[in-house]
């Protein structure tokens, strides 16, 4: 496996809740991200609230909260959390073979995360490329499903996997928890050396590469 940066690409695109309630997970493939940053973290801690700004309800949208001087600070970006979807492409790398568990747990408000061939094609993490209209591999959103969402799949060691999460806030509260858990280990969100860009050219799709 070549050297490369240990990092997963995050492109932050505007709007995941519009004023007549939700949009899907494909609505930022037309448009221009906001910003970039990289991560080796997987989670999104929940901002802090200004300590003397009361919420303000909107009127199109009552029993949101929303902060209007709010902002966090993440992957390098510096954006309003009211308002957000995070998208992160990237592969992860598993240091040993066996079988993984992925689970996104507390999202509030969306984490849909794709894994493998659902995520994009394998050397090519373009929006062009990545498939439309696909079922995510986890779903987890804040009301509507349980607490935890987990999957399992049986990994390669060395081979490079497509993952990509898209991760959506209208208001706060919010925050987002995916973890990936090695056999016989616990999860945990931050992967140093196993994440890697979407964008990363050193990343050879392998022939053995294995579509889920």
């Amino acid at each position: 496996m070549p050297a490369s940066r240990p990092l997963s690409k995050i492109a932050q695109v505007q709007d995941w809740m519009n004023p007549t309630g939700g949009v899907g997970p494909d609505y930022y493939r037309p448009l221009t991200p906001l910003d970039t940053g990289v991560t080796n973290e997987l989670s999104f801690p929940a901002p802090v609230r200004p300590p003397n700004n009361q919420g303000v309800r909107l009127p199109e949208q009552p029993a949101i909260n929303y902060f209007p001087t709010a902002t966090s600070t993440y992957a390098g970006m510096t954006f309003n959390p009211n308002n957000i979807t995070l998208v992160y492409t990237g592969y992860y790398v598993p240091a040993s073979s066996g079988t993984y568990e992925f689970c996104s747990a507390d999202a509030d408000n969306v984490v849909n995360f794709y894994f493998g061939q659902a995520a994009f094609p394998c050397g090519d993490a373009s929006v062009t490329s990545t498939p439309a209209g696909i079922d995510p591999t986890i779903y987890q959103a804040f009301g509507f499903t349980p607490a935890t969402v987990c999957v399992s799949r049986d990994l390669v060691a060395g081979l490079p996997y497509p993952m990509r999460i898209v991760y959506g806030n209208y208001g706060l509260p919010a925050g987002s928890t995916v973890t990936i858990a090695p056999p016989g280990e616990a999860g945990s969100s931050t992967w140093a050396g196993q994440l890697y860009e979407g964008t990363c050219t050193t990343v050879t799709p392998p022939t053995r590469f294995k579509q889920l």
